[in-house]
């Protein structure tokens, strides 16, 4: 290629070139062929011998073949000027920056992005602060004091996506929200569950799945049922009692899009009050598209074994402060000064929170079942209980 630059031998050759009507490739692909380029050119031309004019246009000329901006060029210029010759000295500085995060943190990072998905900056600090502090993990003693701004830079280093090879889709939460509201009215009231349904095509059959969440603690749980009536629901509601380390005050369905949401919560309702004549229970021999009840059993098994206790005590949640906005009925929340806490810890500092836990269940019981394992190891858990459960769907139950 350089072969055929090398037949402009005069400036009018250079400037028919530079207007487009010389028919040469001028493409130069590294930087070392470039500066043999510019070096043998400005010998050629005897550049420091001609008119102020005529170097303007061989500047133009070095500029379009090579690539390098003009400040590039100027700088090439003078070190040929003052050495005779043209080299690059791009290369290690005398005195580095001190490495402070290794190459052992970022595959650490990158393992805590894939088992608890590439969460925000701030709660994936806080996922290795509390993994050092908390836990005892001596691997994560520099990502705990890591600023939430320098996550996203080793998120973005060739060492962090070569330990994550995954695809983006592995950054999914582990959970989706099954509804998309406006938060429950009104707010903070510990005990009230917004209600959420999903239907979803499971083998041989479709499965409703229910999530419930807590106002205040944001507390979840997550059940499957084979039809939406009172024999159906009442499973899901006793394990959603043996759950809730707190007294289950009532259901909303506030903000939630599905219309069914409303007729669960109802029946819900219903059923935690003790009102079951309102509501028809089918006996009998099921329908045919109902008779996924092991798929259900399995669903809701893993939601009380291994989702729920991931989701409640381990699963970090950002509260931020609230602050109410000039007549509005909803609180307008701040996030200046959030706190990035679990539900069960959130739970832990509402005011009087010990009075409402069920009877028998006390913090220092609660305290012990949270720290057992760690968040890393809970999610662990929890993936390989994913997988087990979608094997299970995926052959029909």
């Amino acid at each position: 290629m350089t072969d055929r630059l090398d037949r402009l031998h005069t400036l009018d050759q250079v400037r028919r070139f530079l207007d487009g009507s010389h028919p040469i490739d001028p493409r130069i692909r590294t930087r070392a062929d470039a500066h043999a380029f510019i070096l043998q050119t400005l010998r050629r031309f005897d550049y420091f011998h001609l008119r102020k004019p005529d170097k303007g246009v061989l500047r133009q000329f070095l500029e379009a073949v090579t690539g390098l901006s003009r400040a590039q060029l100027f700088r090439l210029l003078h070190q040929y000027r003052t050495t005779g010759g043209i080299t690059d000295r791009r290369g290690v500085p005398l005195r580095p920056f001190p490495r402070r995060y290794t190459d052992a943190d970022i595959e650490l990072l990158a393992e805590v992005d894939v088992l608890h998905g590439a969460q925000s900056g701030a709660v994936t600090r806080e996922l290795c602060a509390r993994a050092h502090h908390l836990f005892g993990d001596r691997r994560f003693e520099r990502l705990a004091r890591i600023s939430i701004g320098h996550v996203y830079n080793l998120r973005r280093s060739r060492a962090y996506r070569r330990h994550r090879a995954t695809n983006p889709a592995d950054d999914r939460p582990l959970l989706r929200a099954l509804g998309d509201g406006r938060w429950p009215q009104p707010p903070g009231r510990l005990g009230h569950l917004r209600v959420s349904s999903l239907r979803v095509d499971v083998r041989p059959a479709g499965l409703h799945f229910l999530s419930f969440v807590d106002e205040a603690t944001r507390f979840r749980f997550v059940g499957s049922v084979e039809r939406v009536d009172a024999a159906g629901v009442a499973p899901v509601l006793d394990g959603l009692l043996q759950a809730l380390p707190f007294n289950l005050r009532g259901f909303r369905a506030d903000g939630v899009p599905e219309p069914v949401s409303r007729d669960v919560a109802a029946l819900l309702e219903s059923l935690h009050r003790g009102r079951l004549g309102r509501f028809r229970v089918q006996r009998g021999n099921p329908r045919p598209e109902y008779r996924n009840a092991s798929a259900a059993e399995r669903v809701n098994a893993f939601a009380r074994q291994s989702l729920s206790p991931y989701l409640n005590y381990h699963r970090l949640c950002v509260f931020p402060a609230e602050s109410l906005d000039g007549g509005r009925d909803d609180g307008a929340r701040s996030p200046r000064d959030a706190d990035i806490v679990t539900p069960y810890e959130r739970l832990k500092s509402l005011s009087g929170a010990g009075d409402s836990l069920t009877p028998g269940t006390t913090f220092a019981h609660l305290d012990g079942a949270a720290s057992t394992i760690s968040d890393n190891e809970a999610a662990r858990r929890l993936t390989d209980a994913c997988k087990r459960l979608f094997r299970f769907l995926e052959e029909g139950g």
